[in-house]
């Protein structure tokens, strides 16, 4: 974890000085190596460390509260580092953050630990990518899981385009776009009381996953409904709003809990599914929506997402009443490693 926040404070701290495309290339990918290490690592401290579901829910829950708390004052802190064109007081900030949490690490973690050990040589074995596509709860939080991170990245993609194209005002595009780093802040704590009382009484946390997705989803779908722009655009932010807390952190929660040899595993394999699903939603929000939003059918982008969604997502909550609940396997109490 240490040496993820050194290799990002490297990547961010020397970029100004990279002088051409393919060093500032290298460069962003050394910080973004370092940053998902130190995500990963993260998560798995947290399931080695925290014994049931609900407590972990409860750790991922704060850490989504710090982060967005960080991204509601990062711009901010960004705007006061950037001087005139010059970006190297700013990236000196960025690297000095890096480096501040690292060695926080220092002192907040036991030295004793020790990083859990892989089954294979392989970041994610075939065992764990066989029980993943034939076990039922691993199934449904690997596709909740990229379908709902395919929809959340058009956050941040799809939905800028309309903004800029939609809303004339600059400080009303940028409230809109603060208002779900907000929304975490704000409403996390009650989401997290709400999940933690019903996976109490043995909901699995793939389920919140579904349902914050199939909210994702219902904001896809007012996109496309032929509301004024503005209207549309106001409801669907805030539908993101309500379901993101009940998204970020059971996404952790519950590929923490399936039944694994190593949590190490199912961490690469939560990575990778969210790195795919963000990864494909940004690239689609980016190209795609652009693409049918010129020619005038921009509607029809959101209306497939949205129905998509719901038939995809919707089996995944209702096979829940076909099947008993297995505390193990659906995550609210761990069976024995192996």
């Amino acid at each position: 974890m240490i040496a993820g926040t050194a290799l990002a404070a490297t990547g961010f701290g020397l970029l100004p000085y990279a002088g051409g495309a393919v060093g500032s290339l290298v460069l962003l990918m050394t910080a973004g190596l370092g940053m998902s290490v130190h995500s990963l690592l993260s998560r798995v401290l947290v399931a080695e460390m925290v014994g049931d579901a609900i407590g972990r829910q409860r750790i991922y829950s704060i850490l989504m509260v710090a982060i967005n708390i960080a991204a509601s004052v990062g711009p901010f802190l960004a705007m006061a580092s950037y001087r005139g064109g010059n970006t190297r007081l700013l990236f000196t900030v960025v690297a000095g953050c890096y480096l501040l949490a690292g060695s926080s690490l220092l002192g907040g973690v036991h030295p004793g630990l020790r990083m859990p050990v892989s089954a294979t040589r392989w970041p994610i074995s075939r065992i764990t990518l066989r029980a993943s596509l034939q076990e039922a709860t691993a199934r449904a939080t690997v596709v909740a899981t990229l379908v709902g991170t395919f929809l959340y990245a058009q956050l941040s993609s799809a939905i800028v385009l309309l903004l800029a194209d939609e809303i004339a005002s600059a400080p009303m595009r940028a409230v809109l776009l603060a208002t779900p780093a907000v929304g975490i802040v704000v409403l996390q704590t009650p989401a997290t009381a709400v999940m933690a009382r019903l996976m109490g009484r043995g909901m699995p946390p793939f389920i919140f996953v579904c349902a914050a997705s199939l909210g994702f989803g219902g904001a896809m779908l007012v996109l496309g409904s032929g509301l004024p722009p503005a209207a549309a655009l106001v409801t669907a932010i805030v539908l993101f709003t309500i379901a993101e807390p009940f998204f970020h952190s059971p996404v952790s929660t519950a590929f923490a809990g399936l039944a694994s040899a190593s949590r190490l595993e199912v961490f690469n394999l939560r990575q990778v599914c969210w790195t795919i699903g963000e990864a494909l939603g940004a690239l689609c929000g980016g190209t795609l929506f652009l693409l049918l939003h010129r020619s005038g059918y921009g509607h029809i982008y959101w209306l497939v997402l949205g129905i998509s969604s719901v038939i995809t997502l919707t089996p995944l909550i209702t096979g829940l009443r076909k099947k008993p609940h297995r505390p193990g396997v659906d995550g609210c109490q761990d069976e024995p490693a192996g």
